[in-house]
């Protein structure tokens, strides 16, 4: 097998970066021979299968559409340089780029419609917790209503990634579809109900459009094949504490073969149940509060208010 590459001379402290660098990808390196003068020449390489490609890679293309995403986590990845982190980095590299994405996909929004920014002026941060998801203090001012600055405000945040949220629908039968599992949050609030019913969601992955995201994760998660996606919201779902931004859509479907199904990833620890319910059914659950998680019921309510148009389009 041979590969193209870029031959590197480095000092110990560029291979101390590179080792940590490519770590967060499995790689290790590898002595693949020698130059004249005895310098060892090494490769970064890993023991796991590689992926299976449909055509033939571009680096043109790669970078076109990722090099920026690949920039951006990779300075998340050398942050935990020397950190008590470094070692978790195989098991945190996905959401690194997952959050990387989110800030892309934040960046770009559309702000014809956004409330008027005012100054911020940050004084830094500090990393507080870092695992599949992220936990940092920050030090802040920023613009008041009157004009003025604030003082400094010392400020946590739990850093998420974006998610994609899809409440599945059959316009003819007027029926919905739901999901119920365990959820920690409930369970860490001391809830002796821990099983929530939910919307069918997944986090969106690095380069993905959030469509794309509840169109998959409809088939993983309840064996639904959605025709046709209508937004519903673009959310944050706690501004006050959290990252975390929900896309949230109605999906059309055929419900007329749909039945419980048991679903999820069970390498990821996933348990998952859904269950077909008539508009009025589910409705009755948001009255009774049975459903209580914000995301399901805000959607079910928007559907409340667009049914009428929807059913008769």
């Amino acid at each position: 097998m041979q590969a193209e590459g870029l031959l590197l001379r480095v000092d110990e402290r560029d291979r101390q970066r590179l080792d940590h660098y490519e770590r967060a990808f499995s790689y290790k390196p590898r002595e693949i021979g020698y130059s004249e003068t005895g310098t060892a020449y090494l490769a970064y390489v890993s023991d796991r299968t590689p992926p299976t490609l449909t055509a033939k890679w571009s680096l043109a293309n790669w970078t076109d559409r990722y090099a920026p995403l690949a920039i951006s986590a990779a300075k998340e990845v050398m942050s935990y340089l020397g950190t008590p982190w470094a070692e978790n980095l195989p098991r945190m590299r996905g959401m690194i780029e997952a959050r990387a994405w989110s800030r892309h996909l934040a960046r770009t929004r559309d702000l014809s419609t956004a409330n008027p920014t005012r100054e911020v002026q940050s004084e830094g941060h500090t990393r507080k917790h870092a695992g599949f998801f992220r936990f940092d203090e920050y030090r802040l001012r920023h613009g008041r209503f009157d004009g003025s600055m604030s003082g400094l405000l010392t400020r946590e945040v739990f850093v998420g990634s974006d998610a994609a949220l899809v409440l599945p629908y059959d316009p003819v039968r007027d029926e919905v579809v739901l999901i119920e599992q365990f959820r920690m949050g409930p369970f860490a609030r001391s809830d002796p109900a821990p099983w929530v019913y939910e919307p069918i969601a997944g986090l969106v992955d690095p380069g993905e459009d959030p469509s794309e995201t509840a169109l998959r994760e409809a088939l993983e998660e309840a064996g639904l094949t959605i025709d046709r996606l209508e937004p519903i919201a673009a959310t944050y779902a706690s501004p006050g504490a959290a990252t975390d931004f929900f896309h949230c859509y109605l999906g059309f479907c055929s419900l007329d073969t749909a039945e419980s199904w048991l679903g999820g990833e069970k390498d990821e620890g996933e348990d998952i149940r859904s269950h077909r319910l008539s508009f009025a059914d589910a409705i009755a659950l948001v009255d009774t509060g049975r459903i209580n998680v914000a995301p399901l019921a805000m959607m079910l309510h928007w559907l409340a208010r667009n049914r009428e148009r929807l059913r008769t389009a």
